[in-house]
């Protein structure tokens, strides 16, 4: 989930993370999008180039333990040009239809990442330096989503406070920052799980046009807004 949407501040995220209070929801807005005709992912082993990527334009891209994923939508006829720019470039394995959205989901669902590690970190830089962020990072399972500049970082072992401070100061030099998505409670108690402290003025001036009594949620948010 996102932290911040376009409107700078997500108050779904505010919601569902109210451990309890009370909330309203007063207004839903929901988006409609036409079912593609055809849905293919393609399964490259290694890495594509960000602008070589930006240029087959893929709906989404994952990388597994440097495994490449695409995910194609769209008529026939657009799906298959894109496959076939792509055969120029590496070879793929191509999945269609309930077999690419059965594999994609278990793609992006993340249960592999959660269920089997002890420490999940998440990296959010600007696309271009985000392989620079994770250069020299020793971990054992890795999730990147290089269109967006995010990457999930799963360690089995335990990580201590040194290594976790070091890599937010790299990623933080690059534009970046680091979240705690899922680590021990004697690591949790001891650090900022978001890393986000430079826009907590900004999400503070926000919600008080949303909530100007703190009425809801309040301190249960980022930074104890």
């Amino acid at each position: 989930g996102m932290i911040k949407d376009v409107a700078g501040y997500n108050i779904k995220r505010l919601f569902i993370g109210s451990c309890g209070s009370l909330g309203i929801i007063y207004e839903v807005m929901t988006r409609i999008a036409a079912i593609p005709e055809v849905i293919s992912v393609a399964r490259l082993n290694g890495e594509l180039d960000l602008l070589v990527m930006r240029r087959l334009k893929p709906v989404g891209a994952v990388v597994i333990n440097g495994t490449t994923y695409l995910r194609f939508e769209g008529v026939k006829e657009e799906v298959e040009y894109r496959l076939g720019k792509l055969s120029e470039v590496s070879r793929s394995d191509v999945f269609y239809g309930g077999e690419a959205d059965d594999l994609w989901y278990r793609l992006t669902s993340m249960d592999e990442l959660f269920d089997n590690y002890t420490t999940v970190l998440k990296v959010i830089t600007p696309q271009y330096v985000l392989g620079d962020a994770l250069k020299g990072v020793r971990v054992d399972y890795v999730v990147k989503m290089p269109m967006l500049g995010e990457a999930y970082l799963g360690f089995g072992r335990p990580l201590n406070l040194d290594f976790i401070n070091s890599l937010r100061t790299r990623v933080s030099e690059l534009g970046g920052y680091v979240i705690i998505m899922k680590a021990p409670l004697d690591v949790k108690r001891n650090i900022d799980v978001w890393g986000l402290q430079q826009n907590l003025d900004i999400m503070a001036k926000l919600k008080s046009v949303f909530d100007p009594g703190n009425t809801m949620c309040y301190g249960r948010f980022v930074g104890g807004i």
